[in-house]
């Protein structure tokens, strides 16, 4: 009995079931889109801005306990509103004191130096064969604008193809020479 039990257990933890997690807005001439960045955390990290919540408004989908709603508006990012229980009818929003120190929204994102990627299409997934001949799924690929900013200021907007490979998977393709295995482990020829 023993002997089956350990197998299913691994075989059973091996399975996830995971909630996808809500996504924060970014809204460019009034279109809204979702994103997977999250702004804040380049001002806090997340112990700090779970510090400055009060009371603990989540659910699975979103387990940091809030959402921002960021703009571009005039050549700035703005945070607009900031939500705790997102996953609520009617979203509480967050009182902005803690975190800025001001009394309302907007709030102008004058922290943040990073880049916001905008999703324009599908994900398209890449695929090589195998040595037997089989396709295997090895990244996706996907056109995003993308908006780079600098303490908050817009400084560059550009559309950009997105690739994301799998190296891991794409050392099963046939293609392959032998010199790939190295620069997969990051020995350069």
């Amino acid at each position: 009995m023993y002997n089956y039990l350990l197998p299913a257990l691994l075989l059973y933890s091996g399975v996830c079931l995971a909630t996808h997690q809500v996504r924060e807005v970014f809204v460019v001439e009034g279109q809204a889109h979702g994103i997977d960045l999250f702004p804040l955390e380049s001002l806090y990290n997340y112990d700090d801005i779970q510090s400055r919540l009060v009371g603990r408004g989540w659910c699975t989908a979103n387990w940091r306990g809030y959402k921002g709603t960021w703009e571009l508006k005039e050549g700035k990012l703005w945070l607009t509103s900031l939500v705790q229980d997102s996953c609520s009818q009617t979203p509480p929003l967050i009182d902005p004191v803690p975190f800025f120190a001001q009394s309302a929204y907007p709030v102008k994102a004058s922290w943040f130096s990073e880049k916001i990627e905008v999703r324009l299409g599908d994900i398209v997934p890449t695929y090589c064969k195998t040595k037997d001949g089989e396709p295997l799924q090895t990244g996706y690929t996907y056109d995003a604008m993308v908006y780079a900013f600098s303490g908050g200021e817009l400084v560059g907007r550009s559309r950009k193809t997105m690739n994301q490979d799998w190296q891991e998977k794409q050392s099963h393709c046939a293609e392959n020479a032998p010199w790939d295995l190295l620069n997969w482990i990051g020995i350069s020829l």
